[in-house]
């Protein structure tokens, strides 16, 4: 798959999760699937986690503790980035997306942590 492969040839972690999730978008617009970037996801369980985090990050004491974060950041972005492949190999679009808006949280996040290591 085009995304996938993409997003391998990236070297730098913080470049590779913001360029995935920016191809995923590309890949469902090849398809004919409007795409607004724009919109975010409502579900409280997932907006209360991200605060969680971001406070985490915060006050955060050390970089090993941030590694820590980010590394499960990384991971959670990693399995909505398969579940994305998943769904649009299936033709899944509307759940295609929804993974894409998940995974742009947690690209946030690998990305504010970048910036403070």
């Amino acid at each position: 798959m085009a995304v996938l492969a993409c997003c391998r040839v990236f070297k730098s972690p913080l470049f590779f999760f913001s360029q995935c999730s920016t191809t995923s978008f590309l890949q469902l617009r090849l398809e004919g699937i409007d795409v607004n970037e724009e919109e975010t996801i409502s579900e409280p369980g997932l907006l209360a986690e991200i605060m969680e985090v971001r406070e985490a990050v915060e006050e955060a004491p050390d970089s090993k503790t941030l590694n820590e974060i980010q590394s499960q950041m990384q991971e959670k972005f990693q399995e909505w980035s398969n579940s994305f492949a998943n769904a649009f190999q299936t033709k899944k679009f509307d759940l295609a997306l929804t993974c894409i808006r998940r995974m742009k949280y947690y690209d946030r996040v690998i990305e504010e942590i970048g910036k403070r290591l």
